[in-house]
């Protein structure tokens, strides 16, 4: 009994190390090998999907926040009121003059009367070109002269007549003061020496 046990033992022992090789050379065997490379390419596949579809997903998701942040509220267009008429020609004069109406010479109160009244008079005869030429002034002085409505008071044009009477003595002292005119009792209490000279200092 007991001799026959180690060599029943010694007898299986090999036939269970040549089973394991055959399980061996069955688990590589080319159509084993291909399954797994297939399967590992399924693997893969399925994993780049999941990794476009989460790419794409942020950046839709940022795409979104981007135009939250973008997008404004549209302003409601105000709607332009008609402008009044003086606006209107208020605008049009500081366009044209931006530097304010200064003209180069300054006309008299007689002065303006009298190209109202020859207009009035015979308007086809003094046109405004005429006008403009006969007194030396620009067209646009004269039509804005013809034009305009306002007329002084007796009060006020009694005190324009006045400055108009120190400006044309101002204006005569400074010409004798050039030597284009004499000296006159009216016109020397303008004169510019009186800015540098009190009086009774002056030699004359």
């Amino acid at each position: 009994m007991t001799s026959s046990n180690p060599s029943a033992t010694h007898e299986s022992t090999p036939a269970t190390s040549s089973s394991a090789p055959a399980k061996l050379s069955a688990s590589t065997t080319p159509e084993s090998q291909t399954t797994q490379s297939r399967w590992t390419k399924s693997q893969q596949t399925l994993r780049k999907g999941r990794a476009d579809n989460q790419r794409t997903k942020r950046d839709s998701q940022r795409a979104n926040v981007k135009g939250r942040k973008t997008d404004k509220p549209k302003a409601i267009p105000k709607t332009q009121e008609k402008a009044e008429p003086w606006r209107t020609q208020k605008d049009a004069l500081e366009k044209k003059f931006p530097r304010g109406w200064n003209p180069p010479k300054r006309l008299s109160p007689d002065a303006l009367e009298g190209i109202r009244h020859l207009h009035a008079t015979a308007p086809e005869q003094f046109t405004t070109s005429v006008l403009a030429e006969e007194f030396k002034v620009s067209p646009e002085a004269i039509r804005r002269i013809l034009k305009s409505r306002w007329r002084p008071s007796e009060t006020e044009a009694e005190a324009r007549r006045k400055r108009w009477e120190k400006r044309h003595e101002r204006i005569w002292s400074r010409m004798a003061e050039l030597g284009l005119r004499p000296t006159t009792k009216a016109s020397r209490p303008y004169s510019d020496a009186n800015t540098l000279y009190k009086s009774g200092e002056r030699e004359i």
